[in-house]
């Protein structure tokens, strides 16, 4: 089973998942109401400060070589998390520009190097459907997200079976906690 960690939201295209989490990390104002995040108001933080990072298939930097991507996030805050154990969780035994590498590979990277951060929340979205061995993936996603203290909000279609955590589903901009 995969951790209470690992947060998962789905919902019909069009039913405003990502622009939910657009507004978690700061991409989008929010219009009324409170953003808090472990007892922490940020809703009129700034982006930078707001420790929640938003992943997408288009979140990387094709011209870095793949270490210093990951390596990138340290320069924003120091990581708690050692560079090998990241890139060991997330199967990176490769190298070269990032721009270069197949999709999974790249999602890989950009995850890795979310986490290398070390930020309170993470936001994945769609992103695991393009990365081979996902089950091994959530395992290390859910390890990580223990081991660190960080949560992980995934945006899928598909909730694997074996995920036992809190599953929410978005419909019409309204989501509603199914388990």
């Amino acid at each position: 089973m995969y951790d209470e960690g690992l947060i998962w939201l789905s919902g019909e295209n069009g039913s405003g998942k990502t622009t939910f989490l657009k507004i978690l990390c700061g991409i989008i104002p929010v219009r009324s109401g409170t953003i808090t995040v472990n007892g922490n108001d940020i809703t009129l933080s700034d982006i930078q400060r707001r420790r929640v990072v938003y992943v997408n298939q288009n979140t990387y930097f094709p011209h870095l070589d793949v270490e210093g991507h990951i390596q990138w996030a340290g320069k924003l805050r120091a990581s708690r998390i050692p560079l090998q154990e990241v890139m060991d969780a997330f199967g990176i035994d490769y190298s070269g520009r990032v721009g270069r590498l197949s999709l999974g590979q790249k999602m890989r990277v950009a995850m890795a190097t979310a986490f290398f951060g070390t930020p309170d929340v993470i936001l994945l979205d769609e992103v695991i459907p393009s990365v081979s061995g996902q089950d091994e993936i959530f395992e290390h996603l859910s390890r990580l997200s223990t081991r660190y203290s960080i949560d992980v909000i995934l945006v899928s279609q598909n909730i694997p079976e074996r995920h036992s955590g809190p599953i929410y589903i978005m419909k019409s901009g309204t989501m509603e906690k199914v388990r």
